[in-house]
């Protein structure tokens, strides 16, 4: 009895090899081409020379458009530091602004206000709202008889560098959309083939279970999650190259 269950266990174990290796037959080639073609687009650049461009103006006036508003990887060619900020250029500058924190002093009639609102029974600090719908959020208050006088910290815009246009070699944005539909792609179709090659290999009355989550697309599941954070990881870099290294 042993003897023939054991022999029993090698003949599934080849039929299910056998449906396993027809699967993958049929379906590796289509999951190839699926997989190299989103990976095309995970972790690769996009380079932008401005020997492309018609002139310099021209590629200024491209780099001052798509970095608009966009955070920037600043390489110089003389300094392997890499400067990150919000870039514009004019002339032949090119300035970097970054968002600093900064105690913003001023003073209101009383007659401007709303309403004063205490932060805590020091009335030290508070909320100030004006008549005009805006909000000051003081961190020093102090009210007179007509005036209001506070100390507020704000974010703002402010340049912080300032580089000449020869000495700037490279500079960089990230998009990351691209990397976490290709990754989620990708890795939907490995995992899905994945799942068909594990749940093929069982038969209808043995099938259940994860082998079961498998074989009806639960691999590919497994894979797009997967895929979706490690595409994440990987951004699509677009440089625009100011200066070529030598």
């Amino acid at each position: 009895m042993q003897i023939l269950r054991e022999i029993d266990m090698r003949k599934i174990f080849i039929r299910n090899f056998r449906i396993s290796m027809k699967t993958i037959k049929i379906y590796l080639p289509a999951t190839v081409c699926v997989v190299a073609f989103a990976m095309l687009f995970c972790g690769c650049s996009t380079t932008h020379s401005y020997l492309d461009y018609s002139s310099r103006d021209k590629f200024i006036e491209r780099v001052n458009d798509v970095f608009d508003g966009t955070k920037a990887y600043i390489t110089l060619a003389n300094d392997s530091t890499e400067r990150t900020g919000f870039i514009r250029i004019a002339g032949d500058t090119m300035t970097i602004s970054n968002d600093v924190d900064k105690i913003l002093e001023g003073a209101l009639s009383k007659n401007e206000t709303e309403e004063i609102r205490y932060s805590d029974n020091t009335f030290s600090s508070g909320s100030v709202f004006l008549k005009d719908k805006r909000k000051i959020s003081a961190d020093t208050l102090f009210v007179s008889k007509d005036s209001v006088f506070y100390k507020e910290t704000k974010t703002v815009r402010d340049v912080t560098e300032r580089i000449p246009f020869n000495k700037i070699r490279t500079a960089t944005y990230k998009t990351y959309l691209p990397g976490i539909v290709s990754g989620t792609i990708a890795f939907a179709a490995v995992g899905w083939l994945s799942g068909v090659i594990i749940g093929s290999g069982k038969s209808g009355r043995d099938i259940g279970g994860f082998y079961d989550f498998l074989n009806v697309g639960g691999g590919g599941v497994i894979g797009a999650i997967t895929g979706g954070i490690l595409g994440a990881v990987f951004p699509h870099n677009h440089v625009y190259v100011f200066n070529p290294a030598p």
